[in-house]
């Protein structure tokens, strides 16, 4: 055999090889296998592996009788720069979004607040203690204002505090 058959040979082989492991397998076949190919099939981690850091226990004093809105927008502000040191920037999104961010659902499943609590609404959506859900604003990469409607539950009046000084 030629030395241009021998290559010719070692590349039709080549890929042949390669379709063979990377044609589609049936479901059953899919199910049954084990390793790293079953790990390669899920990208979603079970819920059940997030890590709940121990700032999350301190969320009980959130919207209690002992505190004040100021207590609670400070110990928000700090769980959110937690968040930031902790994944490199604000989560981002709605109430909702960034709710369900502070309690794990981020790229490191790392959680801030625990799942539930007396600050959050039926929706998932941090509350004020007036049942209110804050209103969160980027200021930058690592910087957020987190205001709270205060007791006339209407935004942008007299009684709103804000986690951020205002000039």
């Amino acid at each position: 055999m030629s030395k241009g058959n021998v290559i010719t040979a070692l590349v039709w082989t080549g890929l042949l090889a390669v379709l063979l492991m990377t044609r589609p397998r049936s479901e059953t076949s899919r199910n049954a296998s084990i390793g790293p190919l079953k790990l390669m099939e899920s990208t979603a981690p079970p819920a059940s592996d997030k890590v709940l850091l121990p700032i999350a226990a301190d969320a009980a004093r959130l919207n209690s009788p002992e505190g004040n809105c100021r207590t609670d927008l400070e110990f928000l502000h700090l769980v959110i720069s937690q968040y930031g040191r902790h994944l490199d920037g604000n989560p981002v999104g709605t109430n909702a979004e960034i709710s369900a961010a502070l309690r794990g659902d981020n790229p490191k499943r790392i959680a801030l607040l625990p799942p539930e609590g007396k600050f959050m609404n039926s929706s998932g959506q941090l509350v004020d203690r007036w049942g209110t859900p804050y209103f969160f604003h980027a200021i930058a990469r690592q910087r957020m204002d987190i205001v709270s409607a205060g007791p006339d539950r209407e935004f942008w009046t007299n009684d709103d505090v804000s986690s951020l000084p205002r000039p």
